[in-house]
């Protein structure tokens, strides 16, 4: 065990009672003991607040006024006094070991953040896929920013870092962290699924539009990125914007390809747009029989 090594847990709730206590319990259950566990109540309504009475010898509560995930966040980054912050929202579960084998890559030089693997549980169960770029090392500003490389509940950051959660990203607000991170430091994987993600049910809107105008807003203002580098990197952001539309139109997720399309074209200020800006697409029925037919041929 390191004797230099304080990690403070990090929790939002908001209308989480029913899986708060389980989120809680993996903490205290760590093999590795924390320094503190600091939950912010972000204005709940449910009970919540109840559960966390149960937990008062044990975990800081501040309560505020509902502000988001982002400000809760930062609200408790505000307060911790560890040198390292594990993050963990409120309706996911670490696994025992999960922080003492993170705590053993924390001595590398230029180290800003240890994450692990993960499993889902919950509407759908599976181990998740590691990202290419994860497995290869490839923690640089567009791929931590364009796609999920790292899920908050498996991050312990480095707490002098400073990087804080964008209030106004409603969507994407890790995406967001997490590249703004990835320029201070090393990122350390953990391949192991030692973090247990709870997957919602199905029926949310599909914000994926949303996400990439509070991503492009972050470009505009983050001061890292200046003139001829900053049209660089939104350019590939947007191309990145015309793969997800590709497909999109390739599983006919056809709500998500028209949305992005038309993004595309709002966005799109340099020359030789991509394909995907002008192509023919002919009647959904084309599709469904050209489908049908190879799933036919598929199975001869």
């Amino acid at each position: 065990m390191n004797p230099t090594l304080r990690i403070s847990v990090v929790i939002p709730a908001y209308n989480q009672g029913a899986y708060l206590a389980e989120s809680l319990d993996g903490v205290l259950r760590q093999t590795y003991p924390v320094h503190e566990i600091i939950v912010v109540d972000d204005g709940s309504t449910d009970d919540t607040s109840a559960v966390l009475d149960r937990y008062r010898d044990r975990v800081t509560t501040i309560r505020q006024s509902n502000a988001g995930v982002s400000a809760a966040r930062n609200t408790a980054l505000d307060r911790a006094s560890g040198n390292w912050v594990a993050f963990l929202d409120s309706d996911d579960v670490w696994e025992p070991r999960k922080l003492e084998r993170q705590a053993a890559l924390t001595v590398g030089e230029g180290v800003v953040c240890v994450h692990t693997g993960y499993r889902v549980f919950g509407s759908v169960q599976r181990i998740h896929e590691t990202p290419r770029e994860v497995l290869q090392g490839r923690y640089d500003t567009i791929s931590l920013l364009s796609r999920v490389m790292v899920l908050p509940s498996t991050a312990l950051v480095r707490h002098d870092a400073g990087v804080r959660f964008r209030p106004w990203a409603a969507v994407c607000e890790d995406e967001i962290y997490f590249a703004e991170l990835g320029r201070l430091g090393h990122f350390s994987f953990i391949p192991e699924p030692l973090v247990r993600y709870r997957k919602p049910a199905c029926g949310r809107r599909d914000r994926t539009v949303e996400g990439w105008q509070y991503r492009f807003r972050w470009v505009a203002e983050y001061s890292g990125l200046e003139g001829q580098n900053r049209d660089r990197f939104e350019k590939s952001m947007a191309c990145v914007v015309a793969e997800e539309a590709e497909l999109a139109r390739w599983v006919r997720d056809w709500r998500r390809y028209w949305a992005l399309r038309k993004y595309l074209t709002e966005i799109w200020c340099w020359p030789d747009p991509p394909a995907v800006v002008s192509e023919r697409v002919y009647p959904r029925l084309v599709y469904f029989l050209k489908d049908f037919l190879d799933r036919r041929r598929q199975a001869r």
